[in-house]
């Protein structure tokens, strides 16, 4: 009887849990977001002033934005036929899967 009412006490806190954190953003998805965002506004920049920005300051986001999900700088790698930027992930170092993830955003220059 005892572990009926432990599995259900467990079910009832998750339960609980997900109605109050459930719209909580994942850190995943707030990387991602910032990298939309970043990714529209370096397009816009790119129209607007025939050329790619000379960092992601330029843009004029807010310092937060130009940040992923741990506080970590977005990196800004540009090339003759592209613009990337990307995160590491929470590990800090390239590669990496599940928590450990790399996000980026590249766009096309030709």
């Amino acid at each position: 009887m005892k572990f009926g009412l432990a599995i259900g006490s467990a079910a009832l806190t998750m339960g609980l849990l997900l109605v109050f954190y459930g719209d909580a953003e994942s850190p995943k998805r707030v990387s991602l977001d910032r990298l939309d965002r970043i990714e529209k506004a370096i397009t816009a920049f790119i129209e607007t002033n025939d050329r790619v920005p000379t960092s992601l300051q330029a843009l004029g986001l807010p310092q937060e934005e130009l940040q992923d999900h741990i506080g970590e700088p977005f990196k800004y790698i540009v090339t003759a036929d592209s613009v990337t930027v990307m995160s590491y992930g929470s590990d800090k170092e390239p590669g990496g899967s599940f928590f450990k993830k790399d996000f980026s955003v590249t766009i096309d220059l030709r």
